[in-house]
């Protein structure tokens, strides 16, 4: 058994839950991921998806503004469902995808397809960035700027970039084609990097879409990334 959706016809407390829950079953104290839904929330495929990716171990994404509100980041399910999402009368509100590193921590991106930049390499380099969506990408589609000395480049805050393309029947109302860069926290928690000043309350601004010709360089100064040039599979960085 995967899990367990329980599905309900009236309202919860006004929100729909994701996460885990243990009992006897058929005489063996079981452990499973479950989901608590109110009719809002099943109807709609986003906020079932969002509750289910709890189940599975994910934590909330957030933006960059600082508040205290982690539903304001619509480049991940696991923070904003309903903004730039797809909409149909059968489906509702369809999800987005998660950010790229909560798809590496369910194993969904093959060792092929992630490169790390440690602190300690000092030389340029170009990458081809491909879309993070594409089945087939023989390119990067996960790149880890590490700020950790340790041979684990997980082991201290990093940044995550990704490529996003507004199409399809999840992404096709995304805010844009852009490169997405994640800040993650040891807490498992990605917070999407906003180039504005002060941060929009929602990160669906262009201070959160990095385009070609735009650079950005990490507040520690270890890294600094140019988007040179957009391709028909994703974009060419420096």
């Amino acid at each position: 058994i995967q899990g367990v959706n329980l599905m309900f016809n009236g309202e919860l407390d006004g929100n729909a839950w994701g996460g885990g829950a243990c009992a006897t079953l058929d005489g063996s104290y079981t452990c499973t991921r479950v989901t608590w839904s109110p009719p809002w929330s099943f109807a709609n495929l986003a906020p079932l998806a969002h509750e289910m990716g709890h189940g599975y171990g994910l934590p909330h994404s957030d933006n960059s503004d600082g508040d205290d509100d982690t539903y304001d980041n619509p480049w991940d399910v696991m923070s904003d469902g309903w903004a730039n999402a797809v909409g149909d009368a059968t489906y509702g509100t369809r999800p987005k995808h998660i950010n790229i590193f909560q798809r590496h921590r369910l194993s969904w991106v093959d060792a092929p397809r992630q490169q790390i930049m440690p602190i300690s390499d000092l030389a340029t380099r170009e990458i081809a960035l491909d879309y993070a969506h594409l089945p087939d990408s023989t390119n990067v589609q996960m790149l880890v700027l590490s700020l950790s000395p340790q041979p684990d480049p997980y082991a201290t805050v990093m940044y995550t970039l990704e490529a996003r393309k507004r199409e399809g029947t999840y992404e096709g109302n995304l805010a844009g084609n852009a490169v997405i860069i994640h800040k993650v926290e040891r807490s498992g928690t990605a917070y999407s990097v906003d180039a504005d000043v002060p941060p929009a309350n929602r990160a669906n601004n262009e201070g959160s879409m990095f385009k070609v010709g735009e650079r950005w360089i990490t507040p520690e100064a270890s890294h600094l990334v140019t988007i040179k040039a957009q391709t028909p599979t994703g974009f060419v960085l420096t």
